[in-house]
């Protein structure tokens, strides 16, 4: 690959002045990120992305996926006044896919490493979900977390004690990819002039594209409970969204700018 075309940096400087957040991964989001979502199956033909870029929104990918799981549930059940063979007859016509499977969507990620080769003049980026614990078929990745301060409340401990608790929330949402069915991981390189590297190396960030796979998504629920030593109460969320990873792309999210991709 040749020497990559001059940087858009005065275009960066300019969007950079009204993005404190810069992607979304296991980072909290912000109100100004959100309108750099594309909500919408992705073109893995795309040469150049949009700019500024995170891929689809994983709340709202999640949202979608849950809601389409409660109607393809809901569509599978035996109504009391169908008969068995309309029942059976329904569900072949129906088929076995979900209608997410047949797209492909793109995630934004943090690149696992990022290092730069100045007498090469070449980037080199690595993608790699970590292993799941105790699951052995997945990997996974970080895609977006979001903290709330939900308020705050009078409580008393068995001794009379009273304090004041302060309430909060957690949103996480992670990428679940089954090892089996896709690629597990993705290294590239980039040659890039050395002032042109050190400008975009803060801003490089990785594309996972993937297509969905049963369960599709699920979610966990934990409570933590305040106590008087410790006067915060917490409700986390896990919101799991599972695919096979089918390529990744490694670009700069301010300009589009892609550096390389697997495969």
């Amino acid at each position: 690959m040749g020497l990559l075309s001059e940087h858009s940096l005065a275009w960066k400087s300019s969007c950079e002045a009204f993005l404190i957040l810069a992607l979304a991964c296991a980072c909290p989001t912000t109100a100004s990120s959100q309108s750099y979502y594309r909500n919408e199956p992705f073109d893995a033909a795309a040469k150049v992305l949009p700019r500024p870029y995170y891929g689809y929104d994983p709340a709202e990918y999640f949202k979608v996926a849950h809601e389409e799981a409660v109607s393809e549930q809901k569509a599978r059940t035996k109504d009391e006044f169908e008969t068995t063979a309309q029942y059976q007859q329904r569900l072949k016509r129906m088929g076995l896919s979900n209608p997410l499977a047949a797209n492909t969507y793109a995630f934004g990620v943090k690149p696992t490493t990022v290092s730069y080769d100045a007498d090469k003049q070449t980037f080199t980026l690595t993608f790699k979900p970590q292993e799941a614990q105790g699951n052995a078929l997945y990997l996974w990745t970080s895609l977006q977390t979001t903290v709330k301060d939900t308020g705050q409340h009078k409580a008393e401990n068995g001794f009379g004690a009273v304090f004041t608790v302060q309430e909060s929330s957690i949103s996480i949402y992670e990428l679940w990819l089954a090892k089996a069915q896709g690629l597990t991981g993705c290294t590239a390189t980039a040659n890039v002039a050395p002032a042109e590297a050190k400008s975009m190396n803060p801003d490089i960030r990785a594309l996972a594209l993937m297509r969905p796979v049963a369960p599709f998504e699920s979610m966990d629920k934990d409570y933590s409970e305040a106590t008087f030593s410790n006067p915060s109460e917490t409700r986390t969320t896990t919101a799991m969204i599972f695919g096979r990873l089918i390529g990744v792309r490694f670009y700069d999210w301010v300009t589009g700018q892609v550096l390389g991709s697997c495969p």
